[in-house]
């Protein structure tokens, strides 16, 4: 069986062949393994710059969400829109469960100040992106969409053409778009990353308290009763 190390080495080697996506899964092989059966504090067996972690763990844990982040840009210039949210919310969420990364104490440099600056890129793009699709369903209920609500990957016809900036500088005018977010069933806030109703597989909530909110007054005849949080499935 692989150790961390191993699966670490494997997601580098990856990452330098230009293959994200591959680097992307080894990186989160390499943490899930350490965290279950292995030391969190080992040291890597490696000399490495002051201001990298000194620890295997907190090597792999930058590089996944550095990744991440990269993925989601390179999705962006690809136009594709759905990707690069999914990425930006994926490298979001595991950034957000190490609390240096989300709030940085002062003085703060080295690994966790660049993980920290890139963390604040991802949301601002995933913001960008959630804010667009918000107004343009709003646009698509005001010329007599009203019961048509965009989902992640449907491509709408915009009411007015928009234009795009890439990463050169160009600018190119789209008559259309691909929603890269769902709508809550419930509130109506959009993510790239909702939860399926565990019964009916087809509405989506940000959590279970929309789930609840939602279920007595719509679900009921779809579904026999709401389950528990944990039998959401994530998208």
């Amino acid at each position: 069986m692989s150790s961390g190390l191993l699966l670490f080495q494997q997601a580098e080697t990856l990452y330098h062949r230009g293959d994200e996506n591959g680097a992307f899964e080894y990186y989160q092989k390499s943490i899930k393994k350490i965290l279950k059966d292995e030391n969190v504090t080992a040291k890597l067996p490696a000399i490495v710059p002051p201001d990298f972690p000194q620890e295997l763990l907190g090597c792999v844990w930058r590089n996944f969400i550095t990744a991440g982040l990269t993925l989601g840009v390179l999705a962006w210039d690809n136009h594709d829109r759905a990707t690069a949210a999914k990425r930006y919310r994926e490298a979001i969420d595991v950034a957000n469960t190490y609390s240096p990364f989300t709030i940085l104490p002062t003085g703060t440099i080295g690994w966790e100040l660049y993980v920290h600056n890139d963390l604040l890129q991802a949301k601002s793009n995933l913001g960008t992106i959630v804010q667009n699709d918000t107004i343009n369903a709003e646009l698509v209920a005001q010329m007599g969409g009203k019961d048509q609500v965009p989902g992640r990957r449907d491509v709408v016809d915009l009411p007015v053409p928009q234009m795009r900036v890439d990463k050169t500088g160009a600018t190119t005018l789209e008559s259309s778009m691909a929603f890269a977010t769902n709508a809550c069933s419930s509130c109506g806030k959009r993510d790239p990353k909702l939860q399926h109703c565990s019964l009916c597989r087809t509405a989506l909530y940000c959590n279970a308290e929309c789930q609840k909110a939602h279920w007595p007054a719509t679900m009921r005849s779809a579904c026999c009763k709401p389950k528990a949080p944990e039998a959401f499935m994530r998208v």
